[in-house]
């Protein structure tokens, strides 16, 4: 049998000496892996079919995204590497196509790395789920990288319960609007807290005439008298007149952080008022917007 061979020179038994053929197979243990010109990793042994069925699984960063393909026995496809802009995510969309028909994308940081991916994804008619980082095994048997992150959340969304995958976190319309706006309320709520334990931290220990006058009123109050204090420039060397400058400073910034609020809160309350009047309905009135640091 060792002396036997097909037409074209395939020996039944050994390697085909005049390259691959439909009997003789190219010899795949050393290379399981073809970069291509496009920056694709692909499984040699991966064909590019229309009618296989596929899951896409997609690690995200701030600057560049990394998908990953498993075909319908959770096989390795292929995976590559995007920018993560509105260019990337079209290139995205066309590379998977090219492998089959897309089931799902798992998607991991919907709401914040992978927010615009999912949006891009949704408007194009993919079913997205948001699913978890690999587990500690997974990490600890594989190691951690992004390629591993990206196979790691095909098959998570290849193999999870529909019923348990995560929605992805949609950030479009309304609701996306009230939670940007109140991202910087929120800070100015914290930094007029703040501003508001300094003032009365500087008043406990300010020169007798200064705490005298500001110890018994209110926070309001408080801020009200110290806008109005006018230290000299000339005499900072005195107790006196730098602590009426510092009282000033953060009064003036307690003041421009309450219009900041005010100005968000009646945003905030627009746009509630449109997709959820129950919630404006269990608040009352009065306490809208209410500072209650003082």
């Amino acid at each position: 049998m060792a002396g036997v061979t097909r037409s074209g020179g395939c020996d039944l038994i050994g390697p085909c000496p005049k390259g691959r053929s439909l009997f003789c197979p190219p010899d795949l243990a050393g290379h399981p892996w073809l970069t291509t010109s496009e920056g694709d990793r692909v499984r040699m042994t991966a064909t590019r079919c229309e009618t296989q069925v596929i899951t896409v699984g997609v690690d995200t960063h701030q600057l560049v995204h990394h998908a990953a393909i498993v075909d319908s026995r959770l096989g390795s496809v292929a995976d590559r590497e995007f920018p993560a802009t509105s260019g990337g995510f079209a290139d995205l969309v066309d590379w998977m196509s090219r492998y089959g028909q897309v089931s799902r994308v798992g998607v991991e940081s919907t709401g914040s790395y992978g927010a615009g991916l999912t949006r891009h994804l949704i408007g194009a008619g993919v079913e997205v789920c948001e699913i978890q980082c690999p587990a500690t095994s997974t990490r600890r048997r594989e190691g951690k990288s992004d390629v591993v992150d990206a196979y790691s959340a095909a098959r998570q969304a290849a193999t999870g319960n529909p019923d348990r995958l995560g929605m992805p976190k949609l950030s479009t319309g309304v609701v996306e609007s009230i939670r940007l706006l109140k991202v910087p309320r929120d800070s100015a709520v914290k930094q007029r807290t703040a501003a508001y334990s300094q003032l009365r931290d500087l008043i406990t220990t300010a020169p007798t005439p200064i705490r005298e006058d500001l110890l018994t009123k209110t926070g309001k109050q408080r801020v009200a008298r110290a806008i109005g204090y006018r230290p000299d420039p000339a005499r900072l060397d005195d107790p006196t007149q730098a602590a009426k400058k510092s009282l000033r400073a953060l009064a003036t910034r307690i003041r421009a952080l309450d219009i900041e609020i005010r100005d968000a809160d009646k945003d905030l309350t627009k746009l509630t008022q449109r997709v959820a009047p129950t919630v404006l309905a269990i608040v009352p009135r009065q306490e809208r917007g209410r500072d209650f640091s003082v």
